[in-house]
């Protein structure tokens, strides 16, 4: 298979003001005091923060998406299967849509927050920390942008034909490392969560089992579309953890013995298949 035709490219970058402001008066202030040197800093809160705070957690969903969703490639790119896409640009524009409607929210509250910051921060306050008004929009960003994968005959750039034929290989080279490693993530990402569940469940002192069947089940259902060329063993791996261990009962894995010392044996025995696959 072509890499080019089964996937493509994603970036996504977002930024957003933070609210704080380095003051090194206050800073200094404090080195005198306690007669020390450069001993910290001091990092102002320039406004209440509880209105960011949608902000920054639609960011952080966004974020988290954008990486359980994608597979290693070269940063700040990842590479997204093309049978993911469509999934992908609707969750992405889902939380791009609460983003934006979030921000416009918070600039229309900015400039009375400011005006509360006056006496909030008393004698710390300073005008010139804060953008204007007009200018705070400015601050975020939130964009996924898309691009194709290098093709190592798509050159246009006149040179000669040894430099041609010396990217080109490359090109190629650089391609081929970079597939191997995303082929690989989707095998490492379940051989962590297995390896991990198997030590919870041999550790006599461990008083709770997390819900292993509810991370499984999450994981199992995105690994075929994460299997950009539709490996086989990949595909019947992740439907055994999720037939032997997606379906456990953690109410009754966490009060009996011999269902957490099957369950590990189960998990292992899945590990051991895996030697080789997530190296």
């Amino acid at each position: 298979m072509i890499i080019q035709e089964e996937g493509l490219l994603v970036r996504l970058k977002i930024s957003q003001w933070s609210a704080r402001r380095y003051d090194k008066q206050v800073s200094n202030e404090v080195d005198v005091k306690y007669n020390t040197q450069h001993a910290g800093n001091y990092n102002k809160i320039l406004i209440a923060l509880e209105p960011l705070k949608v902000i920054y957690t639609q960011s952080n969903l966004a974020k988290t998406y954008f990486y359980n969703n994608t597979l290693d490639w070269d940063a700040p790119y990842r590479l997204l299967p093309r049978k993911h896409f469509l999934e992908f640009c609707t969750k992405m524009r889902g939380f791009r849509n609460k983003w934006e409607t979030a921000v416009v929210d918070f600039t229309r509250k900015y400039p009375d927050l400011v005006e509360d910051a006056k006496s909030n921060l008393n004698g710390l306050f300073k005008l010139k920390d804060y953008p204007l008004p007009d200018e705070i929009e400015g601050k975020f960003f939130f964009k996924a942008s898309f691009e194709q994968i290098s093709d190592s005959n798509d050159f246009r750039v006149k040179l000669t034909e040894s430099q041609v034929e010396e990217i080109k290989e490359e090109v190629i080279n650089n391609t081929e490392e970079r597939v191997n490693q995303a082929l690989k993530e989707p095998w490492i990402r379940l051989h962590e969560v297995l390896t991990h569940i198997s030590g919870r469940l041999q550790d006599k002192k461990a008083k709770r089992h997390h819900d292993y069947a509810g991370s499984i089940v999450e994981l199992t259902s995105l690994i075929p579309k994460l299997n950009i060329f539709n490996d086989p063993e990949l595909n019947k791996i992740s439907d055994e953890v999720k037939r032997k261990i997606g379906t456990v009962d953690m109410k009754s894995l966490r009060k009996d013995k011999s269902l957490q010392n099957h369950t590990a044996n189960e998990v292992n025995k899945i590990l051991e298949q895996m030697k080789g696959y997530a190296a």
